[in-house]
This record gives C-alpha cells, structure tokens and sequence, in this order.
C-alpha cells in the first residue's frame, strides 16, 4: 500500500484508518513517504505532530510501515518500485504534483507483473488547470483497477477512462474511529465552549478544513445574515488554512456588517484544537461548489456525531445516520434555509452524544470487507453496489 502516515499531512488520517480496518487480516507493506512535496506548495507546511490521535485496532503483527519514499531523492522512488513485496500494489492517489514519483513506482511494478489498484481520492483535480489536469490523469493509466468512495464519482471516474474502461469498485470513506474514541467522551460542548470563550447560548455554525475556492465559504458567509435575522445570537466559527486570500472573504464579511458573528482561525488546526472547535459547534456546515472526492472533513465531523448541513453537491444520503441536510449547491437563500431548519430540527434528527462504537464499527468492517473482497476476488465491477 502507498500513501501517507502522519505526522505528514497528505491523506494520512484516512490511511491510518484504513490500516486499522485492514491490519492484522492480510499481510500488508506500507510504502509510506519520509518527505512530500516542498513546503511551499502546501499552506501551512506538511507536517503536524499532532495530526491525528492513535488508531484504533491497529494490529502490527502483519504490518511493516516502510518510511521509504522521498519526493526530493528520485532514486527512492526507483528502488522503492523495485524492493515492494506485495503481489498487490494499492496506491492512494490524490494530488497530481505527485505525478512523478507514482509514474515511476507503479510503472517498476507493472513491470514486475504486480496488480495494481487505486484509490482514486479525487477524481477531479481541486485547482483546475491544463498542467495539472494532465498530471492528475496521467496516472491512472498505471492502474489495472479502481477505488473510488461514492457513485457520482464512479461515474465520473467512467467517463474519464473513455473507451478503455477499467473495473471501477465503490468502497465508502473510512469512518474516522479513533477521532471518536480518542476524544469524543472527554470533550464537552460546554467545556469546548468555555475554553474558547464562546458564550453557552450561542447557536455555533463550523467551517473547517483548508479554505479554498470550491468548498463555498464565500456562499455561508453571505447565506450568514439571513440566519441571524431569525438567530441573533449565531456564530460562525471558520477554522482552517486558507489556500487563497482570505481579503475576499474579509471584504463580504465587512460589508454584511458580520464582523461580530464571525470568529476565525485562519491556521491549520493540531487534532486536540479542531476537536475542540468541532465539540463547540452546533452544526459543521460544508457548502461546497464541487466536489470530485468524498469529504474527510464531511466524515469526520459525522464520526464525531455532529449534524452537518452540505451542499448537493456532496454524493452522501442524507437518510444514513440523521443528522444530514442538504442544501442547494452555490445558493445562499437555500443554505440560510437549511441551517434555520437544521436549528429547528435538530432535537429530534441530531444523534444524541455522538455516533454510537457499534455504527462506527460495522461501517468499519464493512470497509474492511470490500477492500478484502477487491483484494482476493479480481472480479470486475462494482464492489459495494454487488455486495449492499
């Protein structure tokens, strides 16, 4: 398997995770990166020591992390495509700048007649741009079959690949279990909320995650004065790295005359923080323009046991769980109107104390099971849709 493991930022918490689920049922070599890309190319630098708690049910008897791969040092990327071990080749695939180092790994195992298979994270590319996009999809050619985490992805996914399709598989994003474990029953939300000075009353909407253009902050800010018309004591707490200028959104928030109902940390949150933030909120809100991924911000905040309100854009059945609501994508009016009814409903729709161990757990092995599956089988097809 190749990904990352923190402290390196990347996609670590989901591959943690995803080796908690899997460890201990097959033999795994995880081929992990020692150094990304240069820190310049990611806001807020590439490494955060406390990045993710512990994972829960990691099992080492049948797993050895190799810290083998080096973005600087191409030879790393060379020999670490000539040393793997495994008959299977899992990639987790998520950024194009990283184009080089997959080419060169996965075109080695090709070689060596391994299979490979790949999670697909985002099919899309987040920045858009001819230089990136063809970077990005250069390497699913070194692919023999996929992963991807919902339907509107497996489609896309499809139509990409064109007339030379290949088994596409939809396996759900891994529900982040240690995050609830490690945290969950020693924060309150009123602990949260005196240690961050929010006042108890207050009604608090989320934002996290890196802020960038497609994830629609700009749309919550101005959907922002339509709920305090109706919740004068609203909040809306944005927690994140911002990956552009933040002045766009200072200047809609001045001109709205929120200033007194926006709380920021503009900084990429250490895991203790966030969680904090998260425990504090009433309701995480993503208000996305696109999206080509499934959100790990999204199933975090749900794996904590907190409602969210998304945008359609967002491949997730509201009816899974409760404590989902949609929104129209791009459209402030519709977004005000969510997060007013979210406030309204949430006593009878929000799960109370948090997503129960059991739910975690079966949506754990269920992600264990399909992986398995992909592993063992070979067979074509979608995955999750022949086994529901």
């Amino acid at each position: 398997m190749i990904g990352t493991l923190p402290p390196l930022k990347g996609i670590s918490p989901y591959c943690a995770e995803l080796l908690g689920c899997l460890s201990g049922q097959v033999e795994i070599e995880f081929l992990n990166f020692k150094r990304l890309y240069p820190e310049k190319l990611y806001p807020g630098g590439t490494r955060e020591d406390d990045l993710y708690p512990t994972v829960a049910g990691l099992r080492e008897e049948r797993l050895e992390v190799r810290d083998c791969i080096d973005f600087c040092n191409p030879l790393s990327w060379f020999s670490t495509g000539f040393s793997l071990c495994g008959e299977i080749v899992h990639a987790h695939w998520w950024t194009g700048v990283l184009a080089p180092v997959y080419h060169a790994i996965l075109g080695i195992a090709r070689a060596r007649k391994k299979r490979i298979i790949m999670t697909v994270h985002n099919v899309e590319p987040h920045e858009k741009g001819l230089f990136q996009g063809l970077m990005h999809y250069s390497v699913l050619d070194q692919a023999h079959e996929f992963i991807v985490h919902n339907e509107s992805n497996r489609e896309k996914l499809l139509q990409r690949l064109g007339r030379c399709p290949k088994p596409v598989h939809v396996v759900p994003h891994v529900p982040f279990l240690s995050a609830m474990r490690g945290y969950e029953k020693t924060v309150s939300k009123d602990a949260a909320r005196n240690d961050l000075g929010i006042k108890r009353g207050d009604k608090v909407l989320l934002f996290f995650g890196n802020i960038r253009e497609y994830k629609g902050l700009d749309v919550l800010i101005k959907a922002l004065p339509m709920v305090t018309e109706h919740h004068p004591n609203t909040k809306l707490v944005v927690a994140g790295q911002p990956w552009e200028e933040w002045s766009k959104y200072q200047e809609i928030i001045e001109a709205e005359g929120l200033r007194g109902n926006v709380i920021t940390r503009l900084a990429y949150l250490p895991f203790h923080e966030l969680h904090k933030y998260i425990s504090a909120c009433d309701l995480a809100v993503f208000p996305f323009k696109n999206l080509d991924s499934a959100s790990g911000s999204v199933v975090l905040a749900r794996s904590l046991g907190k409602p969210v309100v998304v945008s359609d854009a967002c491949d997730l059945d509201e009816r899974k769980g409760g404590g989902v609501f949609l929104a129209k994508t791009g459209c402030p009016v519709s977004l005000a109107e969510t997060i007013r009814t979210a406030f309204k409903e949430l006593p009878s729709r929000a799960p109370a104390g948090g997503r129960e161990d059991q739910e975690l757990e079966r949506e754990r092995a269920l992600v264990a099971f399909l992986h398995l599956e992909i592993y063992f089988s070979g067979a074509s097809g979608n995955a999750y849709n022949d086994r529901s």
